[in-house]
């Protein structure tokens, strides 16, 4: 909590929320009353505050030894968080396989799938001449068309001639499914628009 003039309540970069008292509008007698009374409270507030964030930190740093009441639940919930990691990982490099000119190794380990695709040398050499590396290109026309955001693969040093693009797995997977959907069908479109 903070005592500041004319502020509002903002979002902390830690996820906690700021609490701010604004007192630009009140009386100036008033609001030296206000410093005076509140200033403490406030200075004891922020105390509690960091200490909360030690708090939050170590839970976050420090998972419960077996020992611990909550290391049954802890346990689950981990295994749910990663079985749902490995099914979008699964997902993401299934659909990608059954599209045409999109291949894609197992995602292991990581959040970001990296699948190659084929591009026609007429998109290679339009990109060419737009000064763009030609997954940039790619990468670029997606967005534009379909909002859809992935990262080129040129930027990560990949093989000559090939062209990648790296793109995250972690959406729900009731979102994951339609968007892989999408940016295949896209991939197709623009293979037959530039062949």
């Amino acid at each position: 909590m903070a005592l500041r003039a004319g502020e509002h309540s903002q979002e902390a970069a830690n996820g906690l929320k700021e609490k701010v008292l604004t007192l630009d509008s009140m009386n100036p007698c008033v609001r030296r009353v206000e410093y005076a009374v509140r200033g403490p409270i406030v200075q004891r507030a922020l105390e509690l505050e960091q200490e909360l964030r030690q708090v939050l930190l170590d839970v976050a740093v420090s998972p419960p030894a077996p020992s611990d009441p909550s290391f049954v639940q802890f346990q689950a919930e981990r295994r749910a968080v990663l079985a749902e990691l490995a099914a979008k990982a699964k997902l993401t490099e299934q659909v990608f396989n059954e599209a045409p000119g999109i291949r894609c190794n197992p995602v292991q380990g990581a959040m970001y799938s990296f699948p190659r695709v084929q591009l026609p040398p007429r998109a290679v050499q339009r990109a060419q001449e737009l000064g763009l590396a030609p997954d940039m290109f790619f990468c670029l026309r997606l967005l534009e068309e379909t909002g859809i955001c992935v990262v080129p693969g040129s930027g990560f040093g990949q093989r000559e001639g090939t062209y990648h693009f790296r793109m995250t797995i972690l959406p729900p997977m009731e979102k994951l499914r339609p968007l892989l959907e999408k940016l295949s069908q896209f991939h197709a479109k623009f293979t037959r628009e530039y062949s």
